[in-house]
């Protein structure tokens, strides 16, 4: 079992997820991001296989600062999507994507610990389906939002 506590994935009379593409998203304030990556990695482990994707969101909210990691099940061999109520057979979730972001003193947006190539992808398991691709330049737009409305910049620098 990859992490102690789950015995029986979902919680009884929870319905199975049929979407290939059901992503899970914790948001929360960064002092809890340990707390938001376990729940992530729980929601993909307990799901056996029903959930793909998880995404975690946290904001500081005493400056300008956010992170965004994307969660998914690892590939194993033999994997047929289907766990079933093998519990030894759950995926194990990883940290698949990630990006910080942080405003500096000059107003610009800086890019902490950026382990993607060039974009925030998410891609779902389903090759019918396209790619959900979120460029720096849409990352940079949506942190500029959240700290407009926590107040750490106007209006005028949207």
């Amino acid at each position: 079992m990859p992490f102690p506590g789950i015995k029986d994935g979902l919680p009884k009379g929870t319905p199975r997820i049929h979407s290939p593409v059901q992503p899970i998203i914790e948001r929360g304030d960064m002092n809890f991001i340990e707390r938001m990556r376990a729940e992530a990695a729980w929601w993909i482990a307990a799901s056996k296989g029903d959930i793909k994707i998880a995404v975690v969101l946290g904001v500081n909210r005493t400056k300008p600062e956010l992170v965004l990691e994307e969660w998914r099940a690892a590939k194993q061999d033999g994997d047929n999507q289907d766990y079933g109520d093998d519990d030894t057979q759950m995926p194990t979730p990883i940290e698949s994507q990630m990006v910080a972001m942080a405003l500096s003193e000059k107003g610009s947006i800086e890019l902490l610990g950026y382990r993607l190539p060039y974009d925030f992808m998410i891609t779902p398991a389903n090759a019918q389906e396209g790619d959900f691709v979120y460029t720096t330049e849409d990352l940079e737009q949506y942190a500029k939002h959240v700290w407009m409305r926590q107040g750490f910049i106007s209006v005028d620098n949207l």
